[in-house]
């Protein structure tokens, strides 16, 4: 979580409000997909008709896909949206950006390549765990290739990814390769430390980009496709890709952020704070249902704020706290059902759970359009409302 505040690096680990600013700029936007009708990110609705999905990956690694992507719930996505006069949110791009992928390395406590995994049942901790290929996370096995999107944070002294979406992937005939993320920690001259792992580099290794330069706290991400090596109690990588994320924005764009609040790294604690790798100022900060005091390490929050390109920070930031009654804590989904089996069935690939006293309009049945309402429970969404919708 480096700071350089005039004309350097700037990283850390780790309804709108938001408008054009005058800047004509789009709101850029860092959260997870809460829902599909358009698509929701954080509880905002989107619409992403003519958007194209991408995955936010790099030129030659191990990770790029063959075919078409699909979005899904609790995928962690970059994004930017315009807001037309008549209020609709069009989005152009959409890249999704998993956190790591690889091998289940410890089931209890849940390792994936290493790094800790929290699975998330409280929304007021932040986006709950939604798992894609197993019925329950104690069903994992070490491993099993898995798919992890959420976001790091320090709690208790704890460095631990908080997952909001862990899914299977099927590794049959695929190379070991991984893909980690997270903040550079004991810097050597030939290696560093994400979470559980040590990354080492060496002259075979291309870093990008070429100007910047490895340093502690910066974040990065890593690609490899060597697989894990070294004895358990010293796993390692040899990588093969290694990224220094960098969050550029245009002078005074708006953006929209949600995340664990960390501290950075050679920044006062007093002045600044760091959310999804943005440097926050806080003396120009408000805080809906709370005070700056809240604002501890580990806090689940969600950030509007405008980018000072001087300063390379966010400026004038709004923070909500999130709650359990968050509308970014709500799962919604709307599509065709499929998969109708007694009290569940299959709405845009995920499961939904419903019972007699669910309210509803309509009875789900296969090829019936309905929206969902309901909470991430496992690896499915709990309907809390179920309304039919005409052809």
């Amino acid at each position: 979580m480096a700071l350089v505040l005039a004309g350097g690096l700037v990283a850390c680990g780790g309804g709108d409000g938001v408008g054009s600013g005058g800047t004509g700029a789009p709101v850029s936007s860092s959260g997870t997909v809460s829902g599909f009708g358009s698509v929701w990110v954080d509880g905002l609705e989107l619409d992403d008709t003519q958007a194209r999905v991408r995955l936010d990956s790099a030129e030659g690694a191990p990770d790029l896909p063959s075919g078409p992507l699909r979005l899904g719930l609790g995928q962690r996505v970059e994004l930017e949206f315009e807001t037309e006069a008549s209020g609709r949110r069009v989005v152009s791009e959409i890249r999704i950006s998993s956190q790591v992928i690889g091998p289940v390395t410890s089931v209890s406590p849940l390792k994936v390549a290493g790094q800790p995994v929290r699975v998330n049942t409280d929304a007021a901790q932040g986006p709950l765990t939604l798992l894609v290929g197993v019925a329950d996370a104690s069903a994992l096995q070490v491993g099993q290739r898995v798919e992890v999107h959420g976001l790091a944070r320090t709690s208790g002294g704890v460095r631990e990814i908080l997952a909001s979406r862990i899914a299977t992937v099927d590794g049959a005939g695929q190379s070991p390769w991984l893909r980690l993320s997270g903040s550079v920690m004991g810097l050597t001259s030939g290696s560093f430390r994400l979470g559980g792992l040590r990354v080492q580099w060496d002259g075979r290794t291309v870093i990008v980009p070429g100007q910047q330069a490895l340093a502690e706290g910066v974040s990065v991400r890593v690609w490899t496709r060597g697989g894990i090596l070294g004895p358990p109690d010293d796993p390692y990588v040899l990588a093969d890709r290694i990224q220094i994320l960098r969050r550029q924005w245009q002078r005074q764009q708006p953006v929209r952020l949600s995340g664990p609040v960390q501290v950075c790294s050679d920044a006062p604690s007093l002045f600044y704070v760091c959310v999804a790798d943005a440097v926050i100022e806080r003396s120009s900060a408000q805080v809906s249902g709370g005070s700056l005091d809240d604002l501890v390490e580990g806090r689940y929050v969600d950030v509007q704020a405008h980018y000072d390109a001087a300063l390379q920070v966010l400026r004038g930031a709004r923070f909500a706290l999130r709650t359990d009654a968050s509308e970014a804590s709500v799962a919604r989904l709307a599509g065709e059902v499929s998969g109708v089996s007694g009290f569940r069935f299959t709405v845009r690939g995920t499961f939904v759970e419903w019972n007699a006293s669910t309210p509803r309009d309509c009875d789900p049945a296969h090829g019936v359009r309905v929206r969902v309402t309901g909470r991430i429970a496992g690896d499915h969404v709990r309907a809390t409302r179920i309304e039919c919708v005409n052809p």
